[in-house]
């Protein structure tokens, strides 16, 4: 990055280099864009955040960049939908595990009035269903990340 640049400029679309960078699946280009952003709330015209568009692009290297830099995971679309509805509608088992493995809320509800786990019961996603079923974030512990992923793991007793 030259000096002085703002990674969280956007353009006359409201688009930031990172939130170009997910569009396009430019890995290298997200996790030095990601590094050095402090704006991981940018939505587009269909409220769908970050984490929404490496899902849409079956993205999860971006998908872990973007979660262990700290992009929020609980954004709802225009639909409603969060990172993890959209993974669960893609049947995506990885990128489910991903966000409930990091704390998202898996209880929000979308304007159709389901929540992630309702979705794959509907659509018969029954290894996903498991997971949302019996998951339970004390077996996991927590993570914490600081910015030069340096992690700690913290056990619950």
């Amino acid at each position: 990055m030259k000096e002085g640049a703002c990674v969280d400029e956007t353009d006359t679309r409201g688009y930031s280099s990172l939130y170009l960078a997910v569009l396009n699946d430019e890995n290298e280009y997200i996790k030095l864009l990601a590094l050095s952003s402090s704006n991981f709330k940018l939505v587009d015209k269909d409220g769908n955040g970050l984490l929404h568009i490496a899902i849409k692009n079956n993205n999860i290297h971006a998908l872990s960049l973007l979660i262990d830099c700290g992009a929020e995971m609980n954004i709802i679309n225009n639909d409603g939908n969060s990172a993890l509805h959209l993974s669960v509608i893609a049947n995506n088992k990885e990128m489910v595990k991903k966000l409930i493995t990091r704390g998202c809320n898996r209880e929000i509800v979308n304007n159709d009035g389901k929540t992630a786990k309702g979705i794959a019961g509907l659509k018969g996603y029954s290894e996903v269903f498991e997971m949302l079923t019996n998951f339970n974030i004390t077996m996991i512990g927590k993570f914490i990340l600081f910015k030069k992923n340096i992690w700690l793991y913290i056990y619950y007793n």
